[in-house]
């Protein structure tokens, strides 16, 4: 699968399958939130038939993407949970948000993914982004940019 826009892929039709599926967000650098210019990878895994997203980052060498411990996305059942309020609002602590699954599970982590996505990236209305969906594999380098190898 070729690099997709995730909001145009969370309306289209196509069977969706997001298991080992990298999802990407590329940001512009801001100092006081403390967020770095370049790709933030987040990688979906399969547990059970149920689904589970989780951050990556790079080892301490820079050859690899290593899969933190804590989903910030998961689904149980008919629901799907995603932490909230991370830094849209500083002074409040964040929390997990729960939505029903509906139809399809697929697309339900895609709308949690974007909602996660549009409080953890911006403050205030004014941090501009997109969200990529990339499948193959992820390698960072020393300048913690993220290159995708088809």
């Amino acid at each position: 699968m070729a690099t997709q826009d995730i909001k145009d892929l969370s309306e289209s039709a196509t069977a969706l399958d997001l298991t080992d599926t990298y999802l990407v967000i590329d940001t512009i650098q801001d100092a006081y939130t403390r967020t770095y210019a370049g790709g933030h990878p987040y990688i979906v895994k399969a547990v059970g038939g149920e689904y589970q997203v989780y951050p990556v980052k790079a080892n301490e060498a820079h050859t690899a993407l290593v899969q933190e411990d804590y989903p910030i996305i998961f689904t149980d059942g008919t629901e799907v949970f995603y932490t909230a309020r991370t830094t849209i609002d500083p002074y409040n602590f964040a929390y997990p948000q729960a939505e029903e699954v509906g139809l399809d599970k697929e697309r339900a982590v895609l709308r949690a993914f974007l909602a996660f996505v549009a409080d953890e990236f911006q403050f205030g209305g004014s941090a501009p982004y997109q969200v990529f969906l990339v499948d193959g594999e992820a390698i960072v380098d020393g300048d913690t940019t993220v290159t995708v190898t088809p």
